[in-house]
């Protein structure tokens, strides 16, 4: 448990809306009284676990439940090992657990469950707030893992349990859609005219508008260390936390009124999700590698929505990238066996020592490339049936054992689904890099790792070169896509160019320094 004290206030973010849902906007410094942080987990506080559980009818074994959000019916994990803890001046207490969709979610949306109580210690029934950080937040969030200049929407879902009547509440098995969680939320509203808008009812010869400012802005806290008699303490250190407000008055067209006791919040601690380098563990990875990865993780077209997948909204979905001896030509591989159920984690070898001639280009393929197995992986171990459904093309292959092996029929699938994105973000990272590269370059780099395989004799056995060697040939896909010859050649020498194979002044990239 970790126990803060507030010292200064810093707002950072606010929003005024017409209903009770608002996409964010600047808005002035303000004063909240918060005054105590505190991180907790869970076995720190069973008698707020179990308000939790007896307010919401959750059984003491769940860490998933069904919730209706707004849209669909959706299962819903608890982490338990992170509760975050506002209490104010007034001694109101707000607690926040994080959920998490076990189904593929949007990584800019994320959700907090939240338990509140009065200064008397009632408890008030929970609800949930779902976060949307817009498109051209998000990119920075990945970048400092900050909420400082959120921009985005904020909606309030209230839950109701089904079932519940006198205060008796049951809740149906969190997999069965017919009994979830239901929620009530506010229309999620794009205000770009703050204050505009109709209301109801006649106030002063006026119409009468509901205003609420929402604020997502940040907090600095401050810990202290005491002497054994807690006659002197000294300040720690310092930390910054988001926090979530709003506030409601009425106005008129003709005048403002008084503020209006409405639908409105105290202070909510945020647990903002975990950024994609927290979602990867590089810690046995080279430098030179750890500096790509670092320059794509905030990159937007093509391939991003794969790497984004890592981003922390879904469970499951870890990705562990480790320098690694690789035997023959294999310069990076995924394993289907080198995913732990146990944590999510899907393992990728990278051969550095294989890099040293290759230009930064190409290893940022290479990387793409890889983090396409390690999500089809994950994908396929975490939710088979939409995965089946999704890919199609690469169930049936498997199933009428079309190709050899899981590394094929992953391959096949890139090319079917994944080659142009590939050649998408290969294209974004190179214009980030000042290069000045046409996008035929782009699409032929992205075919690296799918222009050749093993070459097998009738009965399926790999075939040999006179000194052992495996030996291979142009792939069906790669003949079939780029039918004459001259053009397998222009594609072939553009991924060797990049791999240092004829010479450094042919490369169009840098040396990635490897």
């Amino acid at each position: 448990m970790t126990k803060y004290y507030q010292l200064v206030y810093l707002f950072l973010i606010a929003c005024l809306l017409v209903s009770s849902c608002v996409e964010d906007e600047p808005f002035s410094d303000q004063q909240i009284p918060t005054t105590e942080y505190i991180r907790y987990s869970a076995d720190d506080i069973p008698d707020v676990v179990n308000d939790l559980f007896k307010s919401t009818g959750f059984k003491h074994s769940d860490e998933t439940f069904s919730a209706n959000l707004g849209y669909d019916d959706v299962a819903l994990n608890i982490t338990w090992n992170e509760i975050l803890m506002l209490k104010d001046s007034l001694g109101r207490k707000a607690y926040a657990f994080e959920i998490k969709p076990e189904a593929n979610n949007d990584p800019k949306v994320f959700y907090n469950l939240i338990l509140k109580y009065t200064p008397d210690g009632e408890v008030r029934d929970p609800y949930v707030m779902r976060y949307t950080m817009s498109d051209e937040f998000y990119p920075t969030y990945l970048q400092t893992g900050s909420l400082e200049g959120f921009v985005g929407k904020v909606a309030k879902l209230q839950l109701t349990v089904p079932g519940s009547s006198s205060g008796e509440y049951s809740v149906n098995d969190p997999y069965d859609p017919s009994g979830p969680i239901f929620s009530q939320e506010c229309p999620e509203s794009d205000v770009n005219n703050p204050g505009g808008g109709s209301g109801s009812g006649d106030t002063g010869g006026g119409d009468t508008y509901l205003v609420c400012e929402y604020y997502v802005y940040y907090q600095e806290f401050y810990t202290e260390v005491c002497s054994s008699d807690g006659n002197y303490c000294s300040i720690k250190q310092y930390e910054r936390f988001p926090v979530y407000s709003s506030s409601c008055y009425y106005m008129t067209t003709m005048s403002v009124a008084d503020e209006t006791s409405c639908d409105e919040d105290e202070d909510l601690p945020i647990i903002s999700p975990l950024r994609f380098e927290e979602q990867i563990d590089d810690t046995n990875l080279k430098p030179c590698m750890k500096s790509l990865i670092s320059s794509i993780k905030t990159q937007t077209k093509g391939l991003s929505w794969v790497i984004n997948h890592f981003a922390g909204n879904n469970a499951n979905y870890n990705w562990k990238v480790e320098h690694g001896v690789l035997q023959g030509d294999y310069t990076a591989i995924t394993p289907n066996n080198s995913y732990n159920s146990a944590t999510g984690t899907v393992t990728t070898i990278f051969d550095t020592n294989k890099y040293k001639n290759s230009s930064d280009l190409s290893i940022v393929k290479t990387i793409l490339h890889e983090s396409v197995h390690a999500y089809l992986i994950s994908y396929f171990r975490n939710d088979p049936i939409n995965a089946g459904s999704t890919y199609a093309d690469l169930v049936r292959d498997h199933g009428n054992s079309v190709y050899p092996s899981l590394e094929e029929e992953h391959h096949a699938e890139i090319v079917r689904s994944f080659v142009n994105q590939i050649a998408g973000s290969l294209e974004e990272f190179g214009v980030n890099k000042g290069y000045s590269l046409s996008s035929q370059f782009y699409s032929d780099l992205a075919w690296s790792g799918l222009t050749h395989w093993k070459k097998r004799d009738a009965q399926g056995n790999v075939v040999k070169d006179s000194n052992g060697n495996d030996v291979y040939e142009e792939t069906s896909w790669f003949k079939s896509t780029f039918n004459n010859a001259s053009d397998r050649g222009r594609v072939l020498k553009t991924i060797n160019d990049e791999l240092g194979r004829n010479g450094s002044n042919n490369q169009k990239g840098n040396n990635a320094g490897c």
